[in-house]
């Protein structure tokens, strides 16, 4: 018996409707593995997150320079940026300018070899720097030479200030000692600062000098106000052409002159000595045969001599990008202490030997001159 033709429409649809069902569930999970395949791709593509790097203190992480960059900091005005980063600040440390000197002895006295010391407002363990200088000695020239005679005139005239390397038993430096002047022909200058102290540096105009720093012991960053400190002293004879004052122990009357012209004077006795004169004879007067063996007159020579300090340094300041700099080179010349009187002088053409406890003694200098009485033959 054949089945109703609606049965078999029931059935056809029933089948259809299950084949939809399956190809819409197969499309679901196709699209579902689809979108976690792309999950896992993209994961696999995606780059690995890197952590941000501990920088050390004050400096921080730059991600466009990819490294540790300083934090930039300013220092406080009128300070010194030390590094360049902000992170140590100094200020200039004060120095005094050395524009002047105390003397010793004060004047007008000297001391035996005619030096003078001078404390600079400079300290070094609390303890001034100090310059000296000395005044010449001065080379006295007399005719006749070497020996004089009663009532016939001797002459003496000053030529020049002795070489140094002509003082006897006199070294560079000690007391006593001195180095010719370059420009001036009647003065004489002493160590420079840099030559007595050491710590030498060169200046802003290349020359020696002495520097500062070496006076802020235990300053980890110095920085000197004043620095390059060249200083010396310098003793300028201040006599006039006709003042220069001659005297002989024992005799009551002077007479001057002897710079431009010759100055002169007679003796109506010997040098030999009478009773009662012992005290004004020397017994290092010149002989011929070149010893010092005769009695003497003691001549001295009066000369006057004015100190100065010359002084050149550099000044330090801090700029507004607080740096560190050169302001100015300063100089001055600044007369020190009184007119000093000094009767410091030889003549070189006598011998030495014997002769160093008067040679150019700058207190008791003298001369000794030898006069002897004139001698006749009888026929």
């Amino acid at each position: 018996m054949s089945r109703p033709m609606g049965g078999q429409h029931q059935s056809a649809k029933s089948a259809q409707l299950r084949l939809g069902v399956f190809l819409a569930v197969g499309a679901l999970a196709l699209i579902v593995w689809s979108f976690s395949a792309l999950s896992v791709q993209a994961a696999q593509l995606a780059p690995t997150a890197t952590p941000t790097p501990d920088c050390p203190a004050g400096e921080f992480w730059d991600p466009f320079m990819m490294r540790c960059v300083l934090i930039k900091r300013e220092c406080p005005a009128g300070r010194i940026d030390v590094n360049g980063d902000g992170t140590v600040c100094e200020v200039v440390d004060p120095v005094a300018s050395p524009s002047f000197c105390l003397t010793w002895p004060a004047g007008p006295a000297l001391t035996t070899v005619g030096a003078v010391e001078c404390a600079l407002p400079l300290q070094a363990g609390g303890v001034p720097l100090r310059l000296s200088g000395s005044v010449g000695c001065l080379n006295v020239t007399r005719r006749p030479f070497p020996r004089a005679m009663v009532n016939i005139p001797v002459e003496f005239r000053v030529t020049a200030i002795i070489p140094p390397a002509l003082l006897s038993g006199i070294a560079f430096g000690d007391p006593g000692s001195y180095r010719l002047s370059a420009t001036d022909p009647w003065a004489t200058e002493g160590l420079y600062l840099h030559e007595r102290y050491g710590a030498v540096t060169t200046d802003s105009y290349g020359q020696q000098a002495f520097d500062t720093r070496a006076l802020l012991a235990g300053d980890v960053y110095p920085y000197p106000s004043v620095n390059n400190v060249r200083a010396r002293l310098a003793f300028k004879m201040a006599t006039a052409a006709d003042e220069l004052n001659w005297s002989t122990a024992g005799f009551p009357h002077s007479f001057q002159g002897g710079l431009s012209d010759w100055a002169k004077t007679t003796y109506a006795w010997s040098s030999f000595p009478l009773p009662g004169s012992a005290d004004y004879i020397s017994l290092l007067g010149p002989a011929l045969n070149g010893t010092n063996s005769l009695p003497a007159f003691k001549v001295t020579v009066e000369s006057r001599w004015d100190l100065y300090l010359y002084a050149e340094w550099d000044e330090f300041a801090v700029n507004d990008a607080h740096a560190y700099v050169l302001t100015s080179h300063r100089q001055i010349e600044v007369r020190v202490g009184p007119t000093y009187t000094s009767f410091r002088a030889w003549d070189i053409r006598q011998s030495l030997t014997g002769a160093a406890g008067i040679y150019c003694n700058a207190a008791q200098g003298y001369l000794p001159i030898p006069v002897i009485e004139a001698q006749t033959v009888l026929r």
